[in-house]
């Protein structure tokens, strides 16, 4: 005869449907054995009733003791944070009970019980240890949550001038999007202290999606040289948006200044007029260098630093040009101009020659005319 006997109070047998065979067995309690592949489930002692019906009251002794509760877990997981978390905790066995510290110390069932997420906002060890009738105590699951010293700095400009020794910065005024390409998640930014600045991303740590003009808030990361350029290497993600639509006003200024104070507009939108390509007629493309001249005088050099412009293949311009764009570093020494999209490169307005005669005439009239007002003559 055989008795089926449905497993409930093991968390290693949970839910097993275990038979136990009777034929020529005798006496009210017995040593069956069962069809259990457990290694720990070697023989069972079940109760038989008397007559010939068999009451199967459940397992008296399987396994030497009681089971082990699961070792709780936790979520997020340990590691390094830059804003608070609301860590879940967690175990496997049904109905048990959590109870975790703070302080590093190890829990028991005296300390505080686990009911909601625990709020974590400073270098934390959590740890916690799970109880549930009829399981001996979990092991004690250990999570360490660190928080390294954040520098808050109001601006660009003074970022510019921080440490590149990894040193956590977080730029706590917004800045607006100038521009973004795929290659290395990189993004350019500015704000109203006249500077700017390259966000270099290879591993995607901002998961947001940006446009151009829109307004970034609480920007955290190191900043590291890289060729010469200063980069600001995210450590954590923005966030939404704080603004969209940011008019993007280009500082103008000579090839001079630029070549003279390169710093001072390294990775800000800049425009510099007058300008004539000493390749104009043959064909832009991606990662060369362009030599240019300002207006006869000052020669500098265009590149096309950014990956897949729609400029690329057109026709580089044969007449003069002013370009507006990112001014960008590579060597340590050499400084380019680096237009965003085909729309900032634009024709230099030409005056007609009649145009000075007539000019001319306008400022002797206005003379003329304040002369008599004053009556002197």
């Amino acid at each position: 005869m055989l008795a089926i006997l449905l497993v409930f109070g093991s968390s290693e047998m949970w839910g097993q449907i275990l038979t136990f065979e009777f034929s020529g067995l005798t006496g009210s309690e017995v040593s069956a054995p069962s069809n259990s592949n457990d290694a720990n489930l070697t023989s069972s002692i079940i109760t038989r009733g008397s007559g010939n019906d068999i009451e199967v009251y459940g397992i008296t002794s399987v396994f030497g003791g009681p089971p082990t509760a699961a070792t709780p877990t936790f979520d997020p997981a340990a590691g390094t944070y830059y804003a608070a978390q609301n860590v879940t905790i967690s175990t496997t066995t049904p109905l048990a009970t959590i109870y975790y510290t703070t302080d590093g110390s190890d829990p028991d069932n005296t300390d505080t019980e686990y009911t909601v997420p625990v709020a974590i906002a400073g270098t934390t060890t959590l740890k916690a240890i799970a109880y549930a009738a009829g399981f001996d105590p979990s092991s004690i699951g250990s999570a360490l949550y660190t928080f390294p010293t954040i520098n808050e700095v109001a601006d660009i400009a003074t970022l510019r001038i921080g440490a590149t020794d990894g040193t956590i910065y977080k730029l706590v005024g917004e800045a607006v999007l100038t521009f973004q390409q795929t290659f290395r998640n990189q993004k350019f930014i500015q704000d109203g202290s006249l500077a700017g600045i390259l966000i270099d991303d290879p591993t995607g740590i901002f998961t947001t999606s940006y446009n151009v003009g829109d307004g970034i808030t609480g920007i955290i990361g190191s900043l590291t040289l890289f060729n010469g350029m200063l980069e600001f290497v995210p450590v954590a993600d923005p966030g939404v948006a704080t603004s969209a639509g940011n008019a993007i006003v280009p500082v103008i200024i000579t090839a001079t200044e630029f070549l003279t104070n390169f710093d001072n507009y390294e990775s800000q939108v800049v425009e510099i007029q007058d300008l004539i390509f000493a390749d104009g007629g043959s064909s832009f493309a991606n990662g060369i260098v362009y030599p240019v001249t300002e207006a006869g005088l000052t020669d500098f050099n265009f590149r096309t630093t950014f990956f897949d412009v729609n400029y690329i293949g057109t026709t580089i311009p044969v007449k003069a040009v002013n370009i507006v764009g990112i001014p960008n570093e590579r060597f340590g020494s050499a400084y380019y101009l680096t237009a965003r999209d085909a729309a900032d490169i634009t024709r230099t307005p030409v005056i007609p020659l009649g145009t000075s005669g007539i000019i001319l005439a306008i400022l002797l009239i206005s003379a003329v005319l304040f002369i008599r007002r004053g009556k002197l003559f």
